[in-house]
């Protein structure tokens, strides 16, 4: 192994001196501006420069595994699954009451979490709130506001709210995100649950097994606003994964899976674009597998879920609102990477240690699946290798988040699935070498649950006993507490001065980057672009402008105290045919508490 371990830290450093030889001419037809345009930067470079970095050290590793060890499967075979003999499995009582009982625990813990109480943030907040708002008065989806994420994350969640507690209120949409978080641990466990089931390891080992890598997972994610490395948004993969598990059956739980891997795809590009597309890529691969393990029946499961789940979109939807998310769609895809992409730095000589742990952290999984996959004694079974081929995939693809905003907080919730596989592998390694008797179990039994709830109830500092007994009183108080208490005392003025301002006005226009002011006045967008920082090409721009004349906007919030400089960029720099038509034809109006407003010049 020395010689394998030898090479591939060669393979490495080779990866390392060939980064900054990758690079594509610039390009930047639409003349968006951001950090890749300001250093004449393609894109692209990012992620071929990731492909082959992750692919020189990968194959080297392969190759010298295959070569110096007796094991000769080809890269090709470890997508092969040979049929195993079907066995009545006992009930294993042991892990089951493990698992209904750390769904106990993570209801007591959501039970016992307290409430945010932080001020409003105006971009991250304000990017659902007023979209949501706006749909309330105008029945407008895609056609009326330019989602940056998804229908179901920047729309559908504080429709959601709001319509449950029959109140349009900050507090419930954050109730309603924690109850979001509390879906996707259960998530966590279900998967954590359904890989301890398809070991080769007795109950013991299966209980020891299950504890910890859920302890793990749902370290991973945590309540309240802030990047973690799972958040809800990775339902859909989470899923996934669970479903997938189930391929290789020959059974009815197969078929159902199928159908459903199918159903849900389409539909998870409603939740979040991003989280769309690497499901589909995901499924793309899960049809790879199918068909080159002759499993036809289940390949057309997950066609005839697709289907139902496109035809149930064409009908759920008016072709006005299919065609604004088309539309919707490509400008994302469009203006996204010259928006708000950097640079991806060196991995060991950029200067920045986040980056390059990433990196890292993608190698190791690779290998740890590689090295799992080609064991000569195969001691997985053929789902947890349908399970490690797909989840170390799906970390890859999830790593494009990182590869394009390599800022600490973005790296860190596109490593969740990483470093889950990572804890999964060396463990199922450990377990495997390690003896344990059943006769352990009733000992075992409890000690992983006593470690588990300390984990679960204590790891969060956001926690109140005190809700046990009043629970209910707190959720009502907080959900129909008036938004003046999530603000800021010099913004209540500003609000007051706003709406007065703007009583002839049925829209607000906020050119600060704040999106949630819209929201606050209890006004719909005067145009898509609620944040304006989306309105990236001159043509937009030049919509924008459109859109501010159509509505006949007399006041315009013009300049703000937060001074929210996306990337360091002023709105003269990232949006001059705006900021130009503003200074031409709106002047100078007032200022309260440093937010500056502006006034029409000639009357429409």
């Amino acid at each position: 192994m020395l010689k394998i371990f030898t090479l591939t830290f060669i393979s490495m450093i080779i990866g390392v001196f060939t980064w900054d030889f990758i690079n594509l001419p610039y390009q930047n037809p639409e003349n968006i501006v951001g950090i890749l345009s300001k250093e004449k930067f393609n894109p692209i470079n990012n992620d071929l420069r990731f492909i082959i970095f992750t692919s020189i050290v990968f194959l080297t590793f392969f190759s010298s595994l295959k070569y110096y060890s007796t094991e000769k499967k080809s890269f090709y075979e470890l997508f092969i699954f040979k049929e195993e003999p079907f066995n009545i499995k006992k009930t294993e009582n042991g892990l089951l009451t493990i698992y209904l009982f750390f769904i106990f625990l993570l209801f007591i813990e959501f039970i016992l979490n307290d409430f945010p109480k932080h001020n409003l943030d105006f971009f991250h907040e304000g990017e659902w709130l007023t979209p949501a708002y706006h749909y309330v008065v105008t029945n407008e989806m895609w056609t009326g506001s330019l989602f940056i994420h998804g229908l179901f994350y920047d729309l559908i969640k504080p429709i959601i709210s709001w319509n449950f507690f029959e109140t349009i209120s900050i507090g419930s949409v954050r109730f309603f995100d924690n109850c979001l978080v509390f879906i996707a641990k259960l998530g966590i466990l279900l998967l954590s649950y359904q890989i301890t089931k398809v070991q080769k390891f007795n109950e013991v080992k299966k209980i020891i097994f299950f504890t910890t890598i859920t302890i793990v997972g749902l370290k991973l994610i945590k309540y309240g606003l802030g990047y973690n490395y799972f958040t809800y948004r990775d339902l859909s993969l989470l899923l996934i994964l669970s479903l997938s598990i189930n391929l290789l059956k020959n059974n009815f739980l197969n078929f159902t899976s199928s159908f459903f891997l199918g159903l849900l795809v389409p539909l998870s590009f409603f939740v979040t674009i991003d989280r769309g597309i690497y499901s589909l890529i995901s499924l793309l691969l899960i049809i790879f597998l199918t068909l080159i393990n002759k499993k036809y029946l289940s390949l057309l499961m997950i066609f005839f879920g697709f289907v139902f789940s496109i035809a149930f979109i064409i009908y759920i939807f008016p072709k006005e609102e299919l065609l604004g998310f088309y539309e919707n769609f490509s400008i994302i895809i469009k203006i996204k990477p010259f928006l708000d992409n950097y640079i991806y730095p060196t991995p060991f000589l950029g200067g920045n240690t986040i980056s390059t742990k990433g990196l890292v952290s993608i190698l190791l999984s690779g290998i740890l699946v590689l090295l799992i996959l080609m064991d000569k004694k195969k001691l997985i079974k053929n789902e947890f290798s349908l399970f490690l081929i797909l989840c170390f995939f799906i970390s890859v693809i999830v790593y494009k988040n990182a590869l394009g905003r390599s800022d600490a907080a973005h790296i860190r919730y596109s490593l969740g699935f990483n470093h889950f596989l990572i804890s999964i592998c060396i463990l199922n390694i450990v377990l495997s070498k390690i003896k344990l008797e059943k006769k352990l179990n009733k000992f075992l039994i409890f000690i992983p649950c006593f470690l588990m709830g300390i984990s679960i109830l204590f790891y969060n500092n956001n926690l109140s006993f005190k809700n046990l007994y009043n629970y209910k009183k707190k959720l009502t108080n907080y959900v129909y507490l008036e938004d003046k208490y999530f603000l800021k005392k010099e913004v209540h003025k500003v609000v007051k001065h706003y709406k007065n301002l703007s009583q002839k006005q049925d829209c607000a226009v906020a050119f600060t980057n704040e999106p949630a002011w819209p929201y606050l006045l209890r006004k719909k967008n005067c145009n898509k672009f609620y944040v304006n920082w989306f309105a990236a090409t001159d043509n937009l721009q030049k919509k924008y402008i459109k859109d501010l004349d159509d509505y006949k906007v007399e006041f315009i919030l013009f300049d703000s105290q937060n001074k929210l400089l996306l990337d360091g960029f002023t709105n003269q720099e990232r949006h001059n045919v705006i900021y130009n038509y503003i200074k031409k034809n709106y002047t100078y109006h007032s200022e309260v508490n440093g937010w500056i407003f502006y006034k029409r010049k000639n009357t429409f």
